[in-house]
Parts: structure tokens; C-alpha cells; sequence
């Protein structure tokens, strides 16, 4: 699972849910230091940007310390799977 860039896609976190044996979340803290996209000039598609634009408001929406923090509600509390994997795990 390491090194895996699957982007937004949940996948990953469903398939961590039946190796863990304790709830979890995919992290800690995020945080952006825009909610507007920089270089707009390198983007083709002009409607994309507005999505990402929108997307970043309001998954980043909490303000501090110049920061702009993921939002809870798009880092949700992941439990395990009752049939969770429940042998040694080698990392």
C-alpha cells in the first residue's frame, strides 16, 4: 500500500480497514497555504479550475495561522472490518 498514489479514490482506506484492528482516519492534519489555484496560466480547461477552486474551499476551510486545514468532515473515522485480516502483518 505504500507509495500507492491513488489520489482521492477511497480504495485505499477500505482495504486498510481489513488489515487494522483500531479505527482510523487517512490523517492526522492537512492543510493547504491557497484555497485559490496558483498558476492559473498552466491549466487548459478553465471550468477544471472552478471545480478545484471549489473543491479546495471547501475541503480546506478552516483558517489559521495562515493555513488553510482540511475540514473534519472530509477526514471521516474509518473502523475496522469485523472479518479484518487478524494474522502478523510484515510492513
Amino acid at each position: 500500500m505504500r507509495q500507492n498514489g491513488v489520489g482521492n479514490d477511497p480504495k485505499h482506506r477500505l482495504l486498510f480497514s481489513y488489515f487494522t484492528k483500531r479505527k482510523f482516519r487517512e490523517n492526522l492534519s492537512a492543510f493547504t497555504l491557497f484555497n485559490t489555484v496558483p498558476l492559473k496560466q498552466y491549466f487548459v480547461d478553465d471550468d477544471e479550475i472552478n471545480d478545484l477552486e471549489k473543491e479546495l474551499r471547501e475541503e480546506h476551510s478552516v483558517f489559521k495561522n495562515g493555513k488553510y486545514y482540511q475540514n473534519d468532515t472530509f477526514n471521516k473515522v474509518w473502523q475496522p472490518k469485523p472479518n479484518a485480516f487478524q494474522e502478523k502483518l510484515i510492513s
